[in-house]
């Protein structure tokens, strides 16, 4: 008989090897180049100087520092200005270049989860105009929504093999009098954070190592093309997302594991609008009162729109 221990590990017994060959999905870096070289469009580099981290399945990816284009959300804009704000500020702190572009239009990803999208061309093609808006200025997108980056990842999976929907978004971009343009990496602005962790805490000024976090890792951030989200085997074991914990530990921040961590915030788009009681009751009973109850934080962090407000409000 085999020990039921052999086959059902904890998972910090686990180890999760990182291999590039295991990825769910090709590296559509080589896509995007060879569909570069043929004429479908053109990709726009990362600039330097960036930084280089390692995704889910040892995949690099490229973070640019500065010369930054700032996709804001809807959501951050509306509810919480001051998220927006203080990315900026980051930014002037540490005396990087960056643009608040005023041409920007919703990624309207709400409208695609919450099950009331018009089509594939005219989702693909709000992508592709705000990508094209970032290049025409020099500086390369950063996303600071979750559900945009999550939702523009999906859409550079569906452009790279879908030929036809490629010149249904071209002629759509035609129109607009813009060129098809696509980044060489779609970059979410906790990634640049946690890129630029270590020059963050070179500028602490207060203690935090009296702090205790929980994490809730935002779901359109690391559950949507899983393979494309930083992980670090010093997090967990590489076994989930690092862009948020490893920021807190890298400013002296104590941050407490509880076992609902993978768990939606409660938020789930369509379930905030016609089943808001169910959202709330989530929210409080599978993730504010399991922290509470199995870490006690003094805070918990999160790096999305949705959670941010679902969590607080739902408190």
């Amino acid at each position: 008989m085999i020990p039921a221990e052999t086959l059902v590990k904890k998972a910090k017994d686990r180890e999760f090897v990182r291999d590039p060959g295991n990825a769910p999905t090709e590296d559509f870096h080589d896509i995007l180049f060879q569909l570069e070289k043929e004429g479908e469009w053109e990709v726009q580099r990362v600039p330097e100087p960036y930084i280089e981290v390692e995704t889910k399945y040892g995949r690099k990816k490229k973070i640019p520092l500065e010369h930054t284009w700032h996709h804001k959300s809807c959501g951050q804009c509306g509810h919480i200005p001051g998220y927006s704000t203080s990315i900026f500020w980051l930014n002037r702190k540490l005396g990087f270049d960056y643009i608040d572009p005023t041409d920007q239009t919703s990624c309207t990803a709400w409208n695609y989860y919450a099950s009331a999208t018009s089509n594939a061309p005219a989702q693909a093609a709000v992508a592709m105009r705000n990508f094209a808006a970032a290049e025409e200025t020099g500086y390369f997108p950063i996303i600071h929504c979750g559900t945009s980056f999550g939702h523009y990842k999906e859409v550079r999976q569906e452009l790279i093999h879908s030929p036809e929907l490629r010149r249904q978004v071209r002629e759509i971009m035609a129109k607009l009098g813009k060129k098809l343009v696509i980044p060489e990496e779609i970059v979410h602005y906790s990634e640049w954070v946690y890129a630029i962790r270590d020059r963050i805490a070179e500028h602490q000024v207060r203690k935090m190592d009296h702090i205790r976090a929980t994490v809730h890792p935002a779901c359109h951030y690391h559950k949507l093309v899983t393979e494309d989200a930083i992980y670090d085997p010093e997090i967990y074991g590489a076994q989930r997302t690092a862009v948020i914990t490893g920021t807190l530990q890298a400013l002296g921040v104590e941050v407490a594991d509880y076992s609902t961590w993978y768990d939606c915030c409660g938020f789930g788009f369509r379930h905030i609008l016609v089943s808001r009681d169910f959202s709330r009751s989530f929210a409080t009973q599978r993730k504010i009162e399991i922290m509470k109850q199995e870490a006690n934080p003094d805070i918990t962090v999160t790096h999305d729109t949705g959670c941010v407000t679902t969590l607080d409000q739902s408190q």
